[in-house]
């Protein structure tokens, strides 16, 4: 009974996997079958500008979230949009300007190629900013199976990471002095944590305690005179 009730998981979740494909590869089709018959119609510079206006709010919210993503990634990683073309056989930076401006959605081999060169490590998240530019509603589908909590994680920890690069002084650190960095570092953070947590308590509704109910007095008969 309970190798029927994988197997059925399992298939459940397959079939959601090649829907969902089907939907990315398809939102690909219709974006790039409307612009190659517009451009050739009307011009490319033009059919930019309808295309962003025609398309619906969250995908351009997505293109824009990945246009930063990208260019947080190159700037990560030390390289300027000419460098980064050419490292994925690029002959200019002009798609690369487009994707990080979010005028232009990044075609799906640069995506896997761009991901393999400022993400090896850990390409998931960068796969999955791209890939809302096809499909605004991937989030909420890997919302559901569970998938997003090790790129929502993958984010914080990047963002600390950038914190700390912001600081060009600290590469000049020697060893101890990076250590006695690590360690006011970590003493500031339990600080910060000790005040939020007091925050929260401050600020949380205060439980009510119910009140009992008072005794009744017992009356004393009045004496008759």
């Amino acid at each position: 009974m309970s190798d029927r009730k994988s197997n059925d998981e399992a298939e459940s979740l397959l079939a959601g996997l090649m829907r969902f494909t089907g939907q990315v590869a398809g939102g690909t089709l219709e974006i790039a079958r409307h612009t190659a018959t517009m451009t050739a119609m009307f011009g490319e510079g033009w059919v930019r500008q309808m295309l962003l206006h025609s398309m619906e709010p969250e995908r351009l919210e997505a293109m824009a979230d990945a246009g930063h993503f990208l260019r947080d990634a190159r700037e990560t990683a030390g390289l300027s949009l000419k460098e980064l073309a050419d490292s994925l056989g690029l002959s200019d930076k002009s798609v690369l300007e487009e994707v990080e401006r979010g005028d232009k959605i990044m075609p799906l081999e640069l995506v896997l190629r761009s991901a393999s060169l400022l993400a090896r490590h850990d390409p998931v998240p960068f796969l999955i900013k791209f890939l809302r530019t096809y499909n605004p509603q991937l989030e909420q589908v890997l919302e559901q199976w569970g998938v997003m909590a090790l790129p929502r994680q993958y984010e914080r920890e990047r963002r600390f990471v950038n914190l700390y690069r912001q600081h060009d002084a600290l590469r000049g650190l020697s060893d101890d002095e990076h250590d006695r960095f690590i360690q006011y570092i970590d003493g500031a953070a339990q600080l910060v944590l000790d005040v939020m947590q007091k925050e929260k308590a401050a600020n949380s509704p205060p439980t009510r305690v119910p009140k009992r109910p008072s005794p009744a007095r017992k009356r004393t008969p009045r004496k008759r005179s």
